[in-house]
């Protein structure tokens, strides 16, 4: 029996909204690779379409608390980049996520929101997201794992797409 699944909604405003900015600044086939690389990863945390990108996150009591994002850099035309929140660091151990951001490209995060991003890996091209792949997916399993131990109830899985 696989993985039980609950599709991202691909089928709604948001997602439209989605695949015009991919377009728009140039990454729509990188931005599918890494979304679908990390979505396979995930089992957890449930996923939740923007307009910019997917956010996936796990309820806390009334609220969501946000783990990890899978964005169009709007402000860095030509990349995309995995978000990683304060508080996905915190789970995993923020020297984890430090020793990843001395080795690949990435950038300090900042208050989005409410929500506070503590690093955001930058890829630019399929070759740079191979370079690190391995060792981002680890990290995007990491979070996921230790979210259903601190994060609350988990949800349901994720369909095909």
């Amino acid at each position: 029996m696989g993985k039980e699944r609950t599709s991202l909604n691909t089928s709604g405003r948001n997602w439209r909204h989605l695949k015009d900015t991919k377009g728009e600044f140039g990454v729509s086939d990188l931005f599918d690779t890494v979304l679908w690389d990390v979505d396979d990863k995930i089992e957890r945390l449930k996923g939740r379409v923007y307009p910019i990108g997917v956010w996936y996150s796990m309820p806390d009591g009334r609220r969501l608390v946000r783990h990890l994002g899978v964005d169009v850099l709007r402000e860095h035309r030509g990349c995309v980049g995995l978000l990683v929140f304060e508080h996905a660091s915190d789970l995993v151990g923020r020297e984890s996520v430090d020793r990843l951001r001395n080795r690949f490209d990435s950038m300090p995060g900042y208050r989005n929101c409410i929500h506070r991003i503590h690093t955001i890996f930058r890829f630019s091209s399929g070759d740079d997201w191979g370079a690190c792949r391995e060792d981002m997916l680890r990290l995007v399993s990491a979070i996921d794992g230790n979210a259903a131990v601190t994060g609350g109830a988990a949800t349901g899985r994720r369909g095909s797409r």
